[in-house]
């Protein structure tokens, strides 16, 4: 299960969709019945693991409690070695698309 949230992303810069992993409370709750309650620690472990960090659907970054952590693209700036403009929506994309990502449009690869 996942929890799906708008968040400032300080990798991106921007708005952008984050996804946060989440518990099944229910399962977990079988799981502590069936083990007489051996069970119950590990629920309380995943339960505040998987909290912790939402990741950013555009960079991939993660976002925890304290801030930005690791993943995202932040060093590996867009250049004109690695990315060109889509001729239909003017948007930058890696040169090796052969669909760009903002419109769906077909690309020819340079």
């Amino acid at each position: 299960m996942t929890h799906h949230e708008m968040l400032d992303c300080p990798n991106c810069g921007k708005r952008t969709l984050h996804v946060r992993p989440s518990t099944s409370h229910l399962l977990h709750f079988f799981l502590s019945i069936l083990t007489v309650g051996f069970w119950i620690p590990v629920w309380f472990i995943i339960g505040q693991r998987k909290q912790i960090k939402d990741e950013c659907t555009e960079c991939g970054g993660k976002v925890g409690w304290f801030g930005s952590s690791s993943g995202g693209n932040k060093s590996s700036k867009p250049t004109p070695e690695t990315h060109v403009k889509c001729p239909d929506c003017r948007e930058l994309v890696l040169k090796e698309a052969r669909v760009c990502k903002h419109c769906h449009s077909k690309l020819i690869p340079q």
